[in-house]
């Protein structure tokens, strides 16, 4: 009985791997960071371990700033729309007969400022 509690705890706090493609000015930050312990102090640091570390000791949330650097720099809006085609193709095939939806589109700011439009339509899409 005790060599299955065991068993469970351990299962429990193996760390879960995930493997992360870094660029390469990424990379070049973490040989940085490294050298710069290492300069200090002679210990050996893996390269996952110090991301983790770092990644830690970093806030639970984003701060609005970056969470709007974030979205700026992945946002696609065609990728944006094909996802709220299949949201409505998912809810008209579960039994939603009048899904309706509704879109912000906000002008960038390094567009001409148009003004902030809002649309509120239903969609009937016919397979």
């Amino acid at each position: 009985m005790t060599d299955q509690v065991e068993e469970q705890t351990e299962k429990k706090i193996k760390p879960s791997f995930e493997h992360i493609a870094l660029v390469e000015s990424s990379s070049q930050k973490l040989d940085r960071w490294i050298e710069q312990v290492n300069t200090k102090k002679k210990i050996r640091i893996a390269r996952r371990d110090l991301l983790n570390w770092w990644l830690t000791r970093s806030p639970e949330n984003l701060s609005n700033g970056d969470v709007n650097a974030l979205i700026e720099e992945f946002y696609d809006e065609e990728a944006f729309l094909r996802q709220l085609l299949r949201d409505v193709k998912k809810a008209k095939k579960e039994g939603q007969t009048d899904p309706t939806l509704e879109v912000v589109v906000r002008a960038k700011k390094s567009e001409q400022k148009k003004e902030t439009t809002v649309f509120s339509n239903e969609i009937n899409i016919d397979d």
